[in-house]
């Protein structure tokens, strides 16, 4: 409904006609439900606390550090990408407001992308920390086990000397 009116209101086949039609196509069916601005935000949220996370357990995580510092270096240029395109935009030129949408489309892909690797790295980075912490608490059972041992044969000596 909104559409028809608006396109109504500009002559068909005129140069507005085409600069309307073009913006209403791309925010109907090009822009995503999630601004890229927003993307980014939720991808550097997600980065700092698999940061976070990288950083209070290094000596288990060393692994992964290269793809850690990967996905920092690949987000800061995601961010400065996105901040010269808006820069860049001139209202007046349709040109400039096509390239202006296509280039927030790839800034949305790519932190759509590198959100859900940086998802992925941070669920490996968990089942290696769960994976130090089982073996860990293998480790303590065998020593107990071992100690217990020792005490039961230690009192079973002093047992049969006694007697």
């Amino acid at each position: 409904m909104f559409t028809s009116a608006v396109l109504q209101s500009v002559g068909a086949g005129t140069k507005e006609y085409t600069i309307v039609y073009s913006i209403l196509f791309y925010f109907i069916f090009i822009h995503p439900l999630v601004s890229p601005s927003k993307s980014i935000r939720r991808l550097k949220i997600a980065v700092d606390e698999t940061s976070a996370l990288f950083n209070e357990h290094r000596d288990v995580l060393i692994t992964e550090e290269i793809k850690l510092t990967e996905l920092r270096a690949d987000m800061l240029t995601l961010i400065r990408e996105d901040l010269e395109v808006s820069r860049r935009i001139s209202i007046t030129s349709v040109h400039s407001l096509m390239i202006f949408a296509s280039e927030k489309k790839n800034t949305w892909k790519k932190a759509h992308q590198y959100h859900r690797d940086i998802g992925e790295l941070r669920a490996r980075m968990e089942i290696m920390l769960l994976k130090d912490a089982e073996e860990n608490e293998r480790r303590l059972v065998e020593r107990q086990k071992v100690s217990r041992q020792g005490i039961f044969t230690r009192a079973r000596q002093s047992f049969y000397t006694i007697m």
